[in-house]
């Protein structure tokens, strides 16, 4: 995607539709970038939006992103 915009133009377009969404951050890709997830739910689906939400925050927690030219921390199973 070229621009800003177009990035953001999916995310605006579900807010249109009435629907209850979740952004959720689900980790850092390998070069450290933050992936999201958005999570879109039935009509008056907020609370299963948000259970769903919190259940892919707990299962990656994102934390904060290395600093250049440090290692990755380890992986806690």
């Amino acid at each position: 995607m070229a621009t800003y915009v177009d990035w953001l133009a999916p995310t605006f377009v579900l807010s249109l539709t009435g629907l209850p969404v979740a952004s959720v951050p689900c980790g850092l890709d390998p070069d450290g970038l933050p992936v999201g997830l958005q999570i879109v739910g039935r009509p008056l689906g907020e609370e299963a939006v948000l259970a769903l939400a919190h259940v892919v925050e707990q299962q990656q927690p994102i934390g904060r992103p290395r600093l250049l030219g440090t290692a990755p921390p380890p992986r806690v199973s």
